[in-house]
């Protein structure tokens, strides 16, 4: 679904609007608006960071440098022209007048009439003053930012500088415009402001003082004071771009430094509002840039920068609000913890921000909300659609409308409350009529400027469920690392090397697979470096910042396909989880949940609320909800599955290890049979019993499929980039043994094919329980991006591997004893991709393609860099496809046989065998044709149950003795 509708100048008046070139762009928050989200022709970095309040832009963030705030719907482009950007700004903390003068006008931008009681040439008053700052903080622009990245990825430029930068323009806390180069680190001692020239009494800039900046890349101040580092040696002097090289200091500019007069007084202060403005026009090949600050009631220039020579290359990219504390870099957290952000600054307030010029490009359908993203589910006629929106304020709107399109004419469905923390509005419409595709939109009312509101959409469709399509193709995704690291130290290349974000090739070779079903197996968000570092003290807005990079990422997948998504250990910022019922708990290897539960509760509200209805709705411990559920789509049957929730953790319960982790296992004794105690659960009673009971009705369904968190082994024996070997990981669910064998036996029995994560390394594993491949198959998909690597290489080749198979493949007992087939790994290895650090860790996807007639599983694993409809850039990883049968996934072996069953007068009945001496229901299965010979696995009477269930249609059949294998006998049914 995308969102329509944006803040241009169809705001202004009709004459500016006229007037005003098509690319110009001015700002309108509205008056009265308080909320967190600043409109939706913006991203701010971090959402935290920023607010709306008093009808202008406010930081939060007085510790964390370069807090930025990009403009989505303009960019400046390629062409070599002119532009002009301006701004209202200062001090945040000082409280917003009553009645704020308006700026004053400039050349190329739209003119408002002046009031009526200020003199067109008046006086200058003496200009009032901020409060006192901090030396070092400033505010201004960013220019230039992320000019070789996806418009999304370059929104994401703040805290770091480094190549893709940009240019840092700015006005300092003493009132100094300056230049400074965001591409090359901060040395330790370096300011952000550069004095201006020398003024006169009049303000007016003394001409002989304007240090000219002709020959040097940006970054060096116009004017350096005395007391700054002294210019860097060219050597020292990084490239923003690999193609253009560092330019030497020269001549001009040490002049320039020599005549610079003395550092600001330390009472000096920025006005209280000042307007900054910026202006750039080509010069000779290169561009000349001018930055004067200006008294926004009469446009008394107060202090001048300026900055020529300035490749054009550099002005390419986003364009951003800058608020920066100021404060020594070393003071400043390096990214991966929220550790104190360094002492207090400067932040920054912002208005009338306005951006013109034939430079500038417009982009009229980027935004980022009100609503970002929906995702949907449709199952037994149930229709459940959440839509994600930004966090509004409290005197917004508060419900939004669900439309579908029958004929020419929009109707409304549902309407539904926008629920936060997290704000979602979820939608649940009943008797679906699920036999077409039906257009569909979800409309919010946003409050703007002036007391009016605007219909903002996100639009897409809800697909006709496939029944008859002979082949079901379902994508699976896992881990969702953005970055190659934090963002948050000395320095960071905005580069598509380090920044993954928006993963536009995986989203794009996913649909070129059409898929019927996406799932997301967790990790849709990762706490630590993706891109910042957690920040548990506003652990919410945290979240949703990073939650919303991943809305933003796959949006255009699930606005038209349903979307099973299931949260993991990062998604609720721990780094395992054991589940534990629900408890409260200080670490995490005790088995509960670190953080309050009310987060929890949001973050699963935020990705789960779409799915169907759960099977077992009681919540857990803390009111904690589930939503393991049963999902039909396609005639396939899904169970989603919550295999971390009720998960015991291994710390008082598990034999102690000595890696000083309850859960690494390192002891090349250790005996695996010792860590299989009595009370450790997996699943629960709750999920297993819900699970038998799947495995049993096949009412409209063909074909099972299991959808988890990760793979039922411990298919894993080196970890990180240091490759340390495990003799055992308890956080796999291979532990514990005999809650893992539950789920198998339960799955077995309605030949339900396994597909899930986490693991960082794909692989492709036929279960076992008390022989090798009695139980089923599973996918455990590719990471789109991880920082952790993982590997298959056990010290002894496998048994029964298939001739030509690699020695990691075969039948193995993994480091808790379990029975595993190895087919395929995904194991670290140079591709010969750049880049290297993400395509060496074998990111990708998986692709289930699940033939309903033939019941066969095709098993895909695909590289991110690989289009599948173009076999030069490369094909799957090696292993990779395999096609199985659905029957192989029970693939126990037969102790004996009943009775033929043919069947007449119905084609691919429902079998269901049930052992007469328990009661036990053995298995459940559709069969290919017309006739089936059960297996049993031990001999004795049985019942079986043939036809189409939930219908009149079935027929019992009682006391089926069971014969051995070279026997046979046939038993007719007709319908």
């Amino acid at each position: 679904m995308r969102t329509y509708g944006y803040m241009l100048l169809a705001l202004l008046p009709a004459a500016a609007a006229a007037a005003a070139p098509a690319a110009e762009f001015r700002s309108a928050w509205p008056e009265g608006a308080e909320r967190t989200w600043v409109g939706p022709e913006f991203w701010a970095n971090r959402l935290q960071d920023w607010r709306l309040a008093g009808g202008r832009l406010e930081c939060l963030e007085a510790a964390r440098p370069m807090r930025t705030v990009h403009l989505l719907a303009r960019r400046l482009g390629p062409a070599e022209a002119e532009f002009q950007m301006s701004v209202r700004l200062g001090l945040a903390g000082d409280a917003a007048p009553a009645q704020e003068a308006p700026a004053a006008p400039q050349a190329g931008a739209a003119q408002e009439t002046p009031r009526p009681d200020k003199p067109a040439v008046p006086q200058p008053p003496a200009v009032p003053q901020a409060p006192a700052a901090p030396q070092g903080g400033a505010a201004g622009f960013l220019i230039g930012a992320g000019p070789d990245v996806d418009w999304r990825a370059a929104a994401l430029v703040h805290s770091a500088p480094g190549p893709g930068g940009g240019i840092f323009c700015g006005i300092d806390a003493q009132g100094r415009p300056f230049f400074r180069d965001n591409t090359a680190p901060r040395g330790p001692a370096a300011a952000p402001g550069a004095a201006p020239a020398p003024k006169t009494k009049a303000g007016k800039p003394r001409k002989a003082a304007q240090a000219k900046q002709e020959a040097a890349g940006p970054g060096k101040p116009a004017v350096r004071p005395a007391s700054q580092e002294a210019p860097r040696p060219a050597a020292a002097q990084e490239s923003p771009r690999p193609d253009k090289p560092a330019v030497p200091q020269t001549p001009a500019v040490a002049r320039a430094a020599a005549e610079a007069p003395p550092a600001a007084p330390a009472d000096a202060r920025m006005p209280a509002h000042a307007e900054l403005r910026l202006a750039a026009r080509p010069a000779g090949g290169k561009y000349a840039l001018a930055l004067t600050s200006h008294d926004p009631a009469d446009g008394r220039e107060l202090g001048r920068a300026e900055l020529g020579d300035v490749a054009p290359a550099r002005l390419i990219g986003s364009i951003a609000l800058v608020s920066d504390p100021g404060g020594a870099p070393a003071a400043r957290p390096a990214g991966g913890s929220d550790a104190a952000a360094g002492p207090a600054g400067a932040r920054f307030w912002f208005k009338d921000w306005r951006v013109s010029g034939p430079k500038i490009e417009a982009h009229d359908d980027r935004a980022a909300g009100p609503i970002l993203c929906t995702q949907y589910t449709l199952s037994g006629g149930i229709l459940k659609l959440a839509a994600q929106l930004m966090p509004v304020g409290k005197d917004d709107a508060r419900t939004a409308a669900l439309q579908v399109r029958r004929g020419d004419a929009w109707q409304t469905v549902a309407t539904a409350d926008v629920v936060e923390p997290g704000w979602v509005a979820l939608f649940r419409v009943e008797n679906w009529d699920a036999s077409a595709d039906v257009p569909c939109r979800v409309l919010y009312e946003l409050k703007e400027a002036g007391g009016r509101t605007r219909p903002c959409e996100s639009a897409g469709t809800i697909r006709r469920d496939p029944v008859d399509k002979p082949v079901i193709v379902v994508a699976g995704f896992t881990g969702n690392h953005n970055a190659a690291g934090g963002v948050e130290g000395a320095s960071f290349p905005w580069t598509p090397e380090m920044m993954w974000f928006p993963h536009n090739e995986v989203v794009r070779h996913v649909a070129a697979h059409k898929p019927d079903l996406l799932f997301f197996s967790g990790d849709q968000v990762y706490e630590g470096a993706s891109p910042t570092a957690p920040d548990t003290q506003n652990i919410m807005l945290d979240y949703l910042y990073k939650w919303y990079l991943w809305c933003w990422a796959f949006a255009d997948l699930a606005r038209g396909t349903p979307c099973v998504t299931t949260p993991d250990d990062h998604d609720v910022y721990q780094g395992n989880l054991w589940g534990g019922g629900g408890r409260a708990i200080d670490k995490d290897d005790k088995g509960g949940y670190v953080h309050p539960a009310e987060f929890v509760r949001m973050v699963e509200r935020t990705q789960t609320s779409h799915l169907p209805d759960p099977y077992d709705p009681a919540p857990v411990e803390q009111g904690i909800g589930v939503y393991f559920c049963r999902f039909l789509w396609g005639r396939i049957s899904f169970a989603v599955v919550e295999d971390r929730k009720f998960k015991s953790g291994p710390s008082g319960l598990a034999p102690p290890t000595t890696s000083g982790r309850a859960d690494h296992v390192v002891d090349p004794n250790f005996d695996p049979r010792t860590a299989d105690v009595p009370g450790a659960e997996m699943l629960g009673p709750r999920q297993e019993k819900f699970l038998r009971e799947w495995a049993a009705d096949w009412q409209g369904t063909d074909m099972k499929v299991e959808l988890s968190q990760t793979l039922y082994a411990n298919a894993a024996t080196t970890h990180g980039a240091g490759q340390e070997r495990l003799v055992a990981d308890l956080d796999s669910c291979g532990w514990p043994q005999s809650g893992r064998n539950r789920a198998l036996d339960a799955l077995r029995r309605g030949f339900a094919f396994m597909l899930n994560g986490d693991q960082h390394l794909a692989t492709m594993v036929h279960h076992g329980i008390d022989d090798w491949g009695d139980a089923g198959w599973s996918l455990c998909v590719p990471s789109v991006a991880n920082f952790y690597p993982r590997a298959w290489l056990p010290e002894k080749p496998g048994r029964n591997r298939a001739e030509g198979m690699p020695d990691y493949t075969g039948e193995f007992l993994d480091g808790l004893g379990n029975r595993i087939t190895v087919w395929a790994a995904t194991n670290p290895t140079p591709q010969g991709r750049e880049p290297a650090r993400l395509h060496d860790r074998m990111p990708g996807y998986g692709i289930v393609r699940l033939n309903k007639r033939e019941q066969t599983v095709t098993i895909e694993c695909w590289p991110r860099y690989a289009d599948p409809q173009d076999p030069k850039t490369g094909g799957q990883y090696p292993g990779w496809p395999k096609t199985i049968a659905m029957e192989d996934n029970y693939g126990r072996k037969a102790a004996a046989y009943l009775p033929t069953i043919e069947v007449r007068g119905m084609e691919r009945p429902v079998v269901q065998v049930v052992d007469e001496k328990d009661g036990d229901i053995v298995y459940t299965l559709r069969i290919k044709g017309a006739s089936f010979r059960p297996k049993v696995f031990r001999e004795g009477t049985y019942t079986v149950r043939v036809g189409e269930p939930g219908t009149d249609r079935m027929t019992t059949l009682t006391g089926l003795k069971s014969l051995p294998a070279d026997q046979e006998k046939k038993v007719q049914v007709v319908f």
